[in-house]
């Protein structure tokens, strides 16, 4: 398989959050990763990382979200996170 999206071998710090807009407008579940490189829209995350879960109760968006450090590697629109 060849990756659509790859970065370097470094950590970058990480943000993914479930892309609540795009369920509003009838499209699949779709998931944003955010890192220093730019904003990835991906159907599926896989982490294999420490990540540190956020909530945020009275309903500011993004509700929830996953932070840490990772790399980030994309195919088939499925974002890994190692």
């Amino acid at each position: 398989m060849k990756a659509e999206h790859s970065e370097t071998d470094k950590r970058l710090m990480t943000i993914v959050h479930f892309n609540r807009i795009a369920m509003q407008r009838g499209e699949a579940e779709v998931w944003t990763v955010h890192n220093s490189l730019g904003c990835f829209n991906v159907i599926e995350v896989r982490m294999n990382c420490p990540m540190h879960t956020v909530y945020a109760p009275n309903g500011r968006p993004p509700r929830a979200k996953f932070k840490g450090t990772a790399r980030l590697i994309i195919v088939n629109s499925v974002a890994y996170l190692s």
